[in-house]
């Protein structure tokens, strides 16, 4: 198995980091990527998505597993997408008829709800809209959620929502929301 803190500067890896957007960093990964599979004699092993590149002995899908990727602007992955989230998942909640009222109409004022429905098509939108509103008072509905959802389960875990008490340790996953030992790297 590998593990890859990619791109440089990010999780355990040391060195300043080198990248300015996401072509950088995959430029990076591959060139890193070539270097491996050329020292370790790996030509042709399945080991890694593919990139579409020419290069088919190098790169063969066979698996791929993310923790915890970052693949867009917080205010998309996060703002823009909460209280859609909340109201799709609202069955795991003990949901308070006045908070989501709120809530939604929070996201609504803040242009989240028309972003999403503007957004979310395919084809996608030839000039793909930024996020609205993200610095405006109120519209931090990502917190709001998970304050609400802490209410009712004061061991919420916004990377598992389904979890609730006892909070189950997993060796592969951030501890920082529950208990028992951290040896994730030991």
């Amino acid at each position: 198995m590998v593990y890859i803190d990619q791109p440089a500067g990010t999780g355990f890896s040391p060195v300043p980091p080198t990248v300015e957007n996401e072509y950088d960093v995959s430029n990076e990964f591959n060139d890193l990527w070539r270097r491996f599979i050329d020292t370790f004699q790996m030509q042709e092993y399945k080991v890694l998505g593919d990139v579409g590149s020419k290069e088919s002995k190098t790169f063969q899908l066979k698996e791929i597993l993310l923790y915890d990727p970052s693949i867009n602007e917080d205010g998309v992955m996060m703002q823009a997408s909460a209280v859609s989230a909340l109201n799709y998942f609202s069955n795991l909640f003990n949901r308070n008829t006045t908070l989501m009222m709120h809530i939604n109409q929070r996201a609504d004022d803040c242009g989240y709800t028309k972003f999403l429905a503007e957004t979310l098509t395919y084809p996608p939108p030839k000039d793909f809209p930024t996020v609205p509103y993200l610095n405006r008072d109120g519209c931090d509905v990502w917190s709001q959620a998970v304050t609400a959802a802490a209410y009712f389960n004061p061991r919420f875990n916004y990377y598992h929502i389904t979890d609730f008490c006892p909070y189950l340790w997993d060796q592969m996953a951030f501890q920082s929301l529950g208990s028992g030992p951290t040896n994730y790297f030991n």
